[in-house]
């Protein structure tokens, strides 16, 4: 028709087009689609850069449900099915695209009230088309395309194959309730799927799962609570137990001490050296190991060290105050010997040491003196006689309890001694076989008429044999009362 300016063929243009018309609506005037080559009677022919006019065609050209009007005036693309806004649709959509790539085509998405712009907004059951989207929507380090794949849960950051994880885990769960974030527990080689498989130093989160993973009636919950070993059946306190006990670790404690003294010289301003061992002779580790020294003379009276008890080392590297099964620490402690010591003949020295089991067992043991043949191997005191066979020339039997008698150290080592007393004439005023420090100034001489009274002030002279087959030793002594 000549008359309609809409009624032509394009091949038949031989002049420019003056009618400023836009026959298919499409927004661009027919002169320019002439001219550029687009086709002015279709109405998805055209170029977005060409549109002049309202676009009056009633067409979504992409198929994505928005018209092509909409997709104009709102800034989307409406030759890309993927270029829309969903709230634009108001047309089915017919393309065929996935275009978040989460395996589900956008008509199923709107359709079904998920986005067909996020990756991670779908229904599993809504999938069709293989997942390009390369996204791991619930954090469990597995992409989603594997999850589907192996019949794990996408949307569930504890459903997964540890073997498919191949992204850094950004799930904070713990999906085995042990208290180690299961990101930590793949970094550090642990099972995140076992309440039984963490690290104690991985613990971050509360322990939800009710395990008692050592078997010793206590909850690894109430263990790290307590500061007990949730994994050592002997570390536990007996008053957190709530389960039936299934261990069968041997949880024996056990201590035991020996002190040994060494001197080069007994006399005054000489050291004794001592050296305590403490061993670990039981089955589990012992903690708080403390000592406690008792010194005296060998009379019983208090006396103090000069240095120690302190800790040296141990055989197997532990701290002071632990000790492993098996294991042995070694203290040392000293005393400069004095005048009151050797006049006491000696001085006499035991160490208590006490140590605390797993389950809070509470071990000692008092030190023997190392002597495996001296009759008795358990808790000797450990002795060193100090002026043996010295003989206190002075001694005032007058009964105030000090210095009453005669002292000669160290005299009970010679059972078989005998002693003999004389006074400035010769005569015999005392005499004793097997003499062990008794004689408070009292004659028991036959040869003089005083027997049984008290010998007067003076000097005298005594005759001691030891009964070793040695000579007698002989000397003075004075009585002062």
């Amino acid at each position: 028709d000549p008359f309609d300016q809409c009624s032509y063929n394009v091949a038949d243009i031989t002049e420019p087009i003056t009618a400023g018309t836009d026959c298919d609506g499409d927004g661009v005037l027919d002169a320019t689609e002439v001219a550029n080559g687009t086709d002015p009677f279709d109405p998805c022919s055209y170029n977005v850069a060409d549109i002049t006019e309202p676009i009056t065609a009633g067409i979504d050209c992409d198929g994505d449900g928005v018209l092509d009007a909409t997709e104009v005036a709102n800034g989307t693309d409406p030759f890309d099915p993927c270029s829309y806004n969903v709230a634009d649709i108001t047309e089915p959509i017919t393309a065929g695209v996935d275009c978040d790539g989460d395996g589900v085509l956008d008509a199923t998405e709107v359709a079904n009230g998920t986005d067909p712009t996020d990756p991670c907004d779908y229904n599993i059951t809504d999938i069709t088309e293989p997942i390009t989207a390369g996204v791991d929507c619930d954090g469990d380090g597995v992409l989603d395309a594997t999850e589907v794949a192996n019949g794990t849960d996408p949307t569930d950051p504890c459903s997964y194959d540890v073997a498919d994880i191949t992204e850094p885990i950004n799930a904070g769960v713990d999906c085995d309730g042990d208290g180690v974030l299961d990101a930590t527990e793949v970094a550090n080689g642990t099972d995140p799927f076992d309440s039984c498989s963490y690290n104690v130093a991985d613990i971050t989160e509360p322990i939800t799962a009710g395990t008692d993973c050592d078997g010793d009636g206590v909850l690894d919950a109430t263990e790290i609570t307590d500061s007990t070993d949730p994994f050592d059946g002997c570390s536990y306190n007996p008053d957190s137990i709530t389960e039936t006990v299934t261990t069968t670790a041997d949880c024996t404690a056990s201590i035991e001490l020996t002190k040994i003294a060494d001197t080069f010289g007994t006399d005054v301003g000489d050291i004794i050296y001592y050296t305590i061992y403490v061993e670990n002779t039981g089955n589990v580790t012992l903690t708080d190991i403390s000592l406690v020294d008792t010194f005296m003379d060998i009379n019983g009276n208090p006396l103090t060290l000069s240095s120690g008890p302190s800790f040296d080392s141990s055989e197997m590297g532990s701290p002071e105050g632990t000790l492993v099964p098996g294991e042995v620490a070694t203290y040392s402690a000293t005393f400069i010997i004095t005048q009151d010591a050797v006049l006491q003949g000696g001085v006499s020295n035991s160490v208590q040491g006490i140590g605390a089991g797993p389950n809070f067992d509470v071990v000692d043991d008092v030190s023997d003196d190392g002597d495996d043949f001296d009759g008795n191997s358990q808790d000797d005191p450990t002795v060193t006689d100090l002026g043996c066979l010295l003989i206190f020339n002075e001694f005032s039997p007058n009964g105030d309890g000090v210095n009453d008698t005669l002292v000669i150290n160290c005299i009970q080592n010679y059972p078989d001694n005998k002693l003999e007393i004389y006074n400035r004439w010769g005569n015999i005023v005392y005499e004793r076989r097997g003499y062990f420090n008794e004689f408070d100034g009292i004659s028991n001489g036959r040869s003089v008429l005083n027997v049984g009274e008290m010998l007067p002030v003076g000097t005298y002279y005594y005759v001691l044999d030891l009964g070793d087959g040695n000579k007698p030793r002989v000397g003075w002594i004075y009585i002062n009362r």
